[in-house]
């Protein structure tokens, strides 16, 4: 992870060849130096649960998400919940990264899990937190609408199709054959769901322009690897 960054006050270098500025007819109003937001904030403290993460801090997580977005790919349904769920885990000293009490000691640890997609929302955020709470109630709405969806378009199809259940389908001329290959078809569901997720997060308000350009190369990405899976079997045949 890059070194964090911080405006410091230019240094006053004395110089005999400077000619003295009279100030004496001055409104008394100096331009101050520019400093970045939240610069004067020290970064890298002990954290423990009853620590407030300073300005300084949450930029600095801010910063890391957006990296780990246009670097390296990494896409994030909920970038706020995710913050969220960060932030209590940095906190969590008791039991999450025990004995790492430094910010960007933890910070790392938890960068490094993003990246390699093996993050998980933290033991007891959605129960302790109030936060986590909420983040909880919204994804189980969002994940029932999802399936009322889904069952309503099935129950449509079937009645546009008059589609028959699979074992009523095949005739038992076929009970000869080979199972289907079981990995293949996780496979292709687990792409077809991550393509679900990333169009679901293309639409929301959040999603900057550089975000949707990943998304579609992502999305494009699931297309060619089902489209390989899919003519494997075939080649077989």
């Amino acid at each position: 992870m890059k070194t964090p960054w911080a405006c410091s006050p230019p240094e006053v270098l004395a110089s005999s060849c400077r000619v003295p500025i009279d100030l004496s007819h001055s409104t008394g109003s100096q331009r101050q130096p520019f400093r970045a937001k939240g610069a004067n904030f020290p970064l890298d403290t002990t954290i423990n649960e009853n620590t407030q993460l300073n300005q300084r801090q949450l930029g600095y997580l801010s910063g890391m998400l957006s990296n780990l977005t246009t670097q390296h790919g990494c896409l994030f349904s909920d970038p706020k919940g995710l913050k969220n769920e960060i932030i209590f885990s940095l906190k969590a000293v008791g039991y999450a990264f025990v004995g790492r009490t430094g910010f960007l000691e933890r910070v790392n640890i938890i960068g490094k899990l993003l990246k390699h997609n093996r993050w998980t929302t933290p033991k007891g955020y959605e129960r302790y937190d109030a936060k986590g709470r909420a983040q909880k109630a919204k994804r189980e709405v969002r994940e029932r609408t999802w399936a009322e969806k889904k069952s309503l378009t099935e129950q449509g199809d079937q009645r546009r199709g008059n589609i028959l259940p699979i074992s009523q389908a095949l005739p038992t001329v076929r009970s000869h054959r080979p199972p289907p290959d079981i990995a293949l078809t996780a496979s292709i569901s687990e792409r077809i769901n991550d393509m679900q997720k990333l169009a679901e997060r293309a639409a929301e308000t959040d999603c900057t322009p550089e975000v949707k350009a990943a998304i579609k190369q992502q999305m494009l990405r699931r297309q060619n690897e089902i489209k390989q899976m899919m003519a494997k079997p075939q080649a077989r045949q």
